[in-house]
């Protein structure tokens, strides 16, 4: 009998995000390292298919189990799984704005609604798992401080009030999980399982400080650029730790921290120029396209075989 959430379309939103956030990534290179617009706008074409496809074939389970929901959020293979479909809205409504500001804005609300469903749902989860639930991960980071996405197109729609309200309540569940984490991670033996979902820390520490430079707080975002830089030089020099044990979905983890550090870079490149960011850019781009069509390769083996 297959577990709940382990065979649902869920498992596939995390590499959606990657992937959005892949295209987002080279889009912004454009004007700042001069990689051609249209290889942005083809990986955002193939991006958002993905994305839909994804939805779509969840959608159509949602409604042959209406339960479903609740089984991905009580499952632990799906309960990130299902705050990164959210997510992917707000990124794609970043990617439709320059198409189209109405649809955008409508995508970007609906996004944000689902995102902070999917957070009481998982927030009433763990509290009725409380005394009994595993140890924390960075991947609560998702459904608890995955609104920090939405700065990146609710502030050129107009939402900034709106941006910088999620923006300092996200900051109170990101210290939160951020200590719980990693203090879980010095008290137990992490399991292969665990060992990608680490690189999710540098994910939060990016778009942070991204937000912060869209928001016109400077000092915030030099101090997210120092976090994120140093957790990025962190899963560098642990890289053979965190890939140890060989492929498995969980992969997916690698994808999206890398197009938010690619992105907080391009920031960096375009606010303060010559200062070195766009060499941090170019290597976070590689390694965001790298291991989105990497992953993207090795799941579809996974779903063909």
């Amino acid at each position: 009998m297959i577990a709940p959430g382990q065979a649902s379309p869920a498992r596939f939103f995390p590499i959606c995000l990657g992937a959005l956030g892949c295209g987002l990534a080279l889009a912004q290179a454009g004007p700042v390292l001069g990689v051609p617009d249209t290889l942005g706008m083809i990986a955002q074409i193939l991006a958002c298919t993905l994305f839909l496809v994804c939805l779509a074939a969840y959608l159509r389970h949602l409604a042959s189990r209406p339960g479903v929901v609740l089984q991905d959020v009580a499952a632990l293979p799906t309960r990130g799984a299902v705050s990164a479909g959210a997510m992917a809205f707000l990124l794609m409504a970043a990617v439709l704005l320059p198409l189209s500001p109405g649809l955008a804005r409508t995508v970007w609300f609906l996004g944000l609604s689902l995102h902070f469903g999917t957070m009481l749902l998982v927030g009433q989860r763990l509290w009725r798992e409380r005394g009994a639930a595993a140890p924390p991960t960075p991947a609560l980071y998702l459904p608890f401080v995955g609104q920090i996405t939405a700065p990146i197109a609710g502030v050129p729609l107009g939402q900034t009030l709106l941006c910088t309200i999620i923006f300092y309540a996200a900051l109170v569940p990101a210290a939160i999980i951020a200590l719980a984490s990693l203090r879980a991670l010095a008290q137990t033996q992490r399991t292969r399982l665990d060992r990608a979902a680490q690189a999710i820390h540098l994910a939060p520490a990016a778009l942070f400080g991204s937000a912060a430079l869209q928001l016109g707080l400077p000092a915030l975002f030099f101090a997210f650029f120092v976090l994120a830089l140093f957790c990025a030089t962190l899963l560098v020099i642990k890289a053979g730790w965190l890939a140890h044990g060989g492929f498995y979905p969980g992969w997916a983890a690698f994808t999206f921290p890398s197009a938010a550090f690619c992105g907080l870079c391009l920031r960096a490149e375009e606010s303060l120029p010559g200062l070195g960011a766009a060499y941090l850019a170019w290597a976070a781009l590689a390694t965001s396209v790298a291991m989105t069509l990497f992953v993207l390769i090795a799941l579809a083996r996974r779903a063909s075989a």
